[in-house]
This record gives C-alpha cells, structure tokens and sequence, in this order.
C-alpha cells in the first residue's frame, strides 16, 4: 500500500510542477537566478520521490526526470509568457542528480537501520 501511495505522491508531484512551469510566472522583482535554485529543489524532490516510488527501475526514472526537464523547456519556448533557458536545465539535472544522491544515502540508512533490528 505504501508503494501505491507514493506513486500518487509522485505523479501529483510532476503534475503540479507541469502547472507551475506552464502558468504566468508572477511579475516580480527577480533575485539573481534564484528560480535555478527552485528548478534543483523542485527536481531534487521530483526525482527522489519518484525513485522511491519505483525504487527497481532507477535508470528510467532517471532518464525520465531529465525527459521530463526537456520537455518542460520546449513547452516553455512555445508559451508567450515563459522563456526556455538552457541554465534551467542544467539545473534540472542538477536536482535530479541531487535527489538521486538523496535517494542513495536514504536506502542505506534504511538498510542500515534495518538490519539493526
């Protein structure tokens, strides 16, 4: 069951980042690249979580995430009031390699933990 609640995490997790990456970005004053830093949060937390969720298929949710990142860019360059920018993917992959090294040092403390019971 926890297996299927975290597919449900993960999937409303990319769909949310979907929304956010495709509606009217706020006009505000912006802080120096600090949207790269929401791009690694937000793929850090999108590929860990879809790592746990399928935990036996690690390359392709890899592979997937950093899809996913493309994907989001193009879209992006056809949408009027958004703006594909390479430096957004490379911080794309940045968090997806961020969540992935997370993913790691969490299964090893729960195998850890685990076999200390």
């Amino acid at each position: 069951m926890m297996i299927k609640a975290m597919k449900a995490v993960a999937w409303c997790l990319a769909l949310t980042v979907i929304v956010l990456c495709v509606i009217p970005a706020p006009q505000i004053v912006e802080v120096s690249n600090f949207d790269k830093i929401e791009h690694v949060l937000a793929f850090a937390a999108l590929a860990f979580v879809f790592l746990r969720a399928y935990r036996h298929r690690v390359v392709w949710v890899i592979t997937g995430c950093i899809a996913f990142g493309v994907g989001i860019e193009l879209v992006q360059y056809f949408i009027p009031w958004r703006s594909a920018e390479l430096a957004d993917l490379v911080a794309d992959v940045v968090g997806v390699w961020l969540g992935w090294m997370a993913f790691i040092i969490y299964s090893r403390f729960r195998a850890k933990s685990s076999n200390h019971e």
